[in-house]
């Protein structure tokens, strides 16, 4: 277990990863070794040659205002017809979100807090002034544009190395770039990690039993993670 230590290049050898470098010294991987690289799809896309990943990105904006919401307020509100889309009631704290937020991420931070409390203020019954102490997030690559030509350059898990599985939302997970498609996306690497294992460990002869292929879901109904 490796803290704190930038992994900087795979070494590759044949069809295989046989060593992970990084700043201090690399370490070799064994014939039955495994990796999975859970990174974000711009720094996979430097370590895998030749890997093709999203390369447009979406931004998130979020402000949080210091403020207790009235008691009995939902923990949460879907926004319609305001540029806010959610906001979440947190301690003494109402935060806004704002996906795929391209129209306002270049907005100061004044116009931001000022903008989506509005949107606060009315969800949640609350007086427009003054407004609340604010903190403004901007996340500029929050997730991969969702456009038809990024979604196709989106990769399996599986590579053309037999030890090197892929696991994010940036990859062929049948969702959105979202939590549940980056936890999915690690469940499939484990299990075709898991198969790899088992394959190797079958003897030679064995006959009557066929382990599953370790490929990728066809279709967008496999693809969909299985939290079970």
């Amino acid at each position: 277990m490796r803290f704190g230590a930038r992994l900087r290049a795979f070494d590759f050898v044949g069809n295989r990863v046989a060593a992970l470098a990084f700043d201090a010294a690399s370490v070799e991987l064994d014939d039955e070794d495994d990796a999975i690289l859970a990174t974000p799809a711009a720094a996979a896309a430097r370590l895998a040659p030749g890997l093709v990943v999203p390369d447009l990105y979406s931004p998130i904006v979020n402000a949080h205002f210091r403020c207790a919401a009235p008691p009995g307020s939902p923990l949460f509100i879907g926004v319609i017809g305001g540029t806010a889309e959610w906001i979440f009631r947190k301690r003494e704290v109402l935060s806004a979100t704002v996906s795929a937020a391209q129209q306002i991420v270049d907005k100061s931070a004044e116009e931001l807090g000022a903008m989506l409390w509005r949107d606060v203020a009315l969800a949640f019954e609350i007086p427009l002034a003054p407004t609340p102490p604010a903190r403004i997030v901007k996340e500029r690559r929050a997730t991969f544009l969702a456009s038809p030509e990024q979604l196709s350059r989106r990769p399996a898990a599986a590579t053309q190395w037999r030890n090197l599985t892929l696991a994010g939302d940036y990859t062929d997970t049948g969702l959105p770039a979202t939590i549940e498609g980056a936890i999915g996306s690690g469940f499939t690497a484990a299990r075709l990690t898991l198969d790899h294992g088992r394959r190797r460990l079958l003897p030679a002869t064995t006959t009557g039993r066929r382990l599953p292929a370790a490929t990728n879901p066809k279709t967008r109904q496999d693809r969909q993670p299985d939290f079970r």
